[in-house]
């Protein structure tokens, strides 16, 4: 049995898109991707609960920096965070 879920969709650049959908699938966010049906069919992202806000310079900077263990965020050189 499924949810019923209702949510406003905001539309976004492909480039932006993928950005999000990866970053939310390296923190293993796979409950948030849905496959939408009937005429407007494809993949949205019900990202309730989520917000966003743009990277600060560091967060830049660091983009390579790897995952902690139990973090959903990226963490700079200096996180306090068991990793």
């Amino acid at each position: 049995m499924s949810g019923t879920r209702t949510y406003a969709i905001l539309k976004v650049s492909p480039e932006t898109y993928r950005e999000i959908r990866e970053r939310l699938r390296m923190a293993r966010y796979e409950h948030a991707f849905i496959e939408r049906p009937g005429p407007h069919a494809g993949e949205v992202i019900d990202m309730n609960g989520i917000a966003i806000q743009e990277e600060a310079d560091w967060e830049k900077r660091s983009r390579n920096t790897p995952w902690h263990a139990g973090c959903r965020t990226k963490c700079d050189p200096d996180c306090p965070a068991p990793g």
